[in-house]
């Protein structure tokens, strides 16, 4: 127990100072050394290679996570490490396959800025092939307890070479055409790494063992059964985080891809508390179902959809509040500015994203999530439509809009499976406190927008009002027990 919880101190170290890189970099370092085209262009290397990754992993990821404890003894892995390369060396191949079978018609798609697609093309291939097999060994590692050297990799290796490559490609070091090549090597010296300094020296058995697979016909049917499953909810999910940057990108060009790019990123920083809570909650909710003890996890459930939204609500207004300073410092600001709507469309969908992820978590560790596949399904058909017909019309806004309804519709059909098949409901009328503090906020907002004429007293203004707001939400009102509890222990401390 305590080598886990080392690792996942240090582990979370590593987190936090890899996000205080990536926010200094897209916030500040990549508008700075790139132009808004160069930007748009690099920051499409990064979402269409993850997006394409994610076609190729074919669910291998958490394959891993739910099914390798079955095989393991020991370093020998009964044959399951040899299933897990063989469908990662085919998913390889059958992205390979598609995207160059596609290359014409990704040209005439990206024509409107078809000089720097010709640039990104291979290295958007180099970043999937390489990030499906940094996934894989992260995963692999992660069932062995190994997980503060690969989170050291993707947290802060990546990050920095990254920047220091668009450092690099200001002072004048190499051509555009050479930058993004590099870019891909990124992702690729984090595979070696892992591979040399992970994997490696675990000594692992790669062997084949069909007799042994053979032997366990329920679990092999369970496997191929959750995989299936699985391919379509990750197709999902990542179509719906990154079919807006392809549409964009193809439809209005580089310009429009960067400045929605720092607008997602905004808000994307919303969703950070949910994500922790989701980490701490899910292996709970697992052992909730299974011991059937439905009246706790009905308690969890409400509890994660209080502490979730409240804390969403939050980071969303410190956002909005301190909006008008951030692009008034940052480079290119007037550009970047656009994505104002951006981050409200985004915002919200994360906002009632942290109200009910707990549904999705659910779901996915019961014996319904099959039924995942109704939710998978409507939402890669409505997020592709959406965009197809909104961006043309309303460019970035017309993607956010996209992103913002498929989001709702996903998590309204999760909450609503949830209800139906046992019982559970997330809302409790303490959220009314959260929606309280939102909406009188915004209000407060928006009329001292412009009143006051300087920003930096403006926006102090608004965190000060904010962070009183919240405090008498937390300590007063009780929108969140654990918040109370939290901020009573705090104030005793420093009395």
């Amino acid at each position: 127990m305590g080598i886990i919880i080392r690792q996942s101190i240090i582990s979370s170290f590593y987190t936090y100072i890899g996000t205080i890189i990536g926010a200094f970099s897209i916030l500040f370092a990549f508008p700075l050394f790139l132009s808004p085209e160069e930007l748009g262009a690099f920051r499409l290397i990064i979402e269409l290679g993850a997006l394409l990754s994610g076609f190729g992993l074919l669910g291998i990821g958490q394959t891993i996570i739910r099914f390798y404890p079955f095989f393991r003894e020991d370093n020998k892995s009964n044959g399951f490490l040899y299933l897990v390369l063989l469908l990662t060396v085919l998913g390889s191949v059958l992205v390979s396959i598609l995207y160059f079978f596609f290359e014409e018609k990704l040209f005439d798609w990206f024509s409107r800025d078809k000089q720097y697609f010709s640039y990104i093309f291979i290295p958007i291939f180099l970043v999937a092939i390489f990030r499906i097999y940094q996934t894989v060994f992260e995963n692999i590692a992660a069932n062995h307890g190994k997980i503060t050297t690969t989170n050291f990799f993707r947290e802060i290796l990546t990050r920095a070479g990254l920047l220091l490559l668009v450092f690099l490609y200001y002072k004048q070091w190499f051509t555009f055409i050479d930058f993004c090549i590099y870019v891909s090597l990124v992702f690729a010296l984090n595979t070696i790494l892992n591979y040399v300094f992970v994997i490696r020296p675990m000594k692992l058995d790669f062997k084949p063992n069909w007799a042994f697979i053979n032997s366990k016909p329920e679990l092999k049917k369970d496997m191929i059964n959750f995989n299936v499953w699985l391919v379509l909810s990750s197709l999902s999910l990542l179509i719906i985080n990154k079919i807006d940057f392809f549409m964009i990108g193809s439809s209005k060009g580089m310009v429009d891809t960067a400045v929605y790019s720092i607008g997602f990123y905004l808000a994307v920083l919303i969703e950070i508390p949910k994500r922790s809570m989701q980490q701490v909650s899910g292996p709970i909710i697992s052992t909730h179902l299974k011991n059937e003890d439905y009246g706790s996890l009905q308690k969890l459930y409400k509890q994660s959809a209080n502490n979730a939204f409240f804390s969403a609500v939050v980071v969303f207004l410190f956002i909005v509040a301190l909006m008008p300073l951030f692009f008034h410092l940052m480079p290119k600001g007037e550009i970047y500015g656009e994505c104002l709507f951006v981050v409200y469309l985004i915002g919200t969908a994360k906002l009632v994203e942290s109200w009910g992820v707990g549904a999705i978590t659910i779901i996915s560790n019961s014996p319904y999530y099959f039924f995942g596949l109704l939710s998978a399904i409507i939402n890669i058909i409505l997020a592709i439509y959406l965009n197809y017909v909104l961006i043309p019309v309303y460019g970035i806004n017309g993607a956010a809009f996209a992103t913002m309804v498929t989001i709702f519709v996903s998590i309204s059909i999760a909450v609503i499976i949830v209800r139906w098949k046992f019982k559970l409901s997330p809302i409790d009328l303490r959220q009314l406190i959260s929606l309280g503090l939102l909406l009188v906020s915004l209000i407060f907002f928006w009329n001292l927008n412009g009143f006051i004429s300087n920003l930096w007293v403006e926006s102090v203004l608004k965190v000060v009002w904010l962070l009183m707001l919240t405090f008498i939400c937390i300590r007063f009102l009780k929108v969140s027990e654990e918040l109370s509890s939290l901020l009573n222990k705090t104030l005793k401390y420093i009395r």
